[in-house]
């Protein structure tokens, strides 16, 4: 069965004053990225290491401190010929 990589996309949720955060399912809270995904194989990784693909995303000075979590969407083809 073939696949193709689509996108993901990256949230961020505070729930410093409502802990337990809501469930991820219910929204994304403020997206810090929302774009391609196209995993790589590491050059020199071990072989037992799946292709990835590293992110780097800032979370908002405005957030509150505490308690927060990051949610994550993953968007893929699969049965692509």
């Amino acid at each position: 069965m073939n696949s193709a990589e689509v996108a993901i996309v990256i949230g961020f949720e505070s729930c410093a004053s409502s802990y337990p955060c809501r469930p991820a399912a219910d929204g994304m809270g403020t997206v810090l990225y929302n774009g391609p995904y196209k995993p790589q194989y590491q050059n020199g990784a071990p072989t037992y290491k799946p292709p990835h693909q590293n992110f780097t995303v800032v979370i908002p000075s405005t957030a509150a401190k505490g308690k927060a979590q990051l949610n994550f969407a993953h968007f893929v083809l699969i049965g692509v010929s």
